[in-house]
């Protein structure tokens, strides 16, 4: 589950909840920035820092980020156990250039 407040921070609640906040770009596109709980704190804010495109429709929304971000945090933050299991979907990913990856969220009333 994903969580939002009306100042722009959220908690997304994965393996660890991670918090953080997200912000309109001029663009339409949209700034988050990952906070430093939880295992981030390693990783440098500009790391944590990304645009992100945002989709809202019928009670769903859709944020993707550029997955190469999804990749340097992922490398950073899993055990060397994880990385081996991702390595070849990761190694795979980093081939190509503009390509996001996201969530899809339904609304709980």
């Amino acid at each position: 589950t994903m969580t939002f407040d009306k100042d722009g921070n959220f908690t997304l609640h994965l393996k660890w909840p991670v918090n953080g906040t997200i912000a309109k770009n001029e663009d339409g596109s949209w700034q988050v920035k990952l906070g430093s709980s939880n295992g981030l704190g390693k990783i440098s804010s500009s790391s944590r820092s990304m645009t992100a495109y945002v989709q809202k429709s019928n009670g769903e929304m859709t944020i993707t980020v550029d997955v190469k971000k999804i990749v340097e945090i992922l490398k950073k933050v899993t055990s060397k156990k994880e990385q081996s299991m991702l390595n070849s979907a990761l190694s795979m990913i980093e081939n190509y250039d503009h390509v996001c990856m996201g969530f899809r969220m339904k609304k709980i009333e």
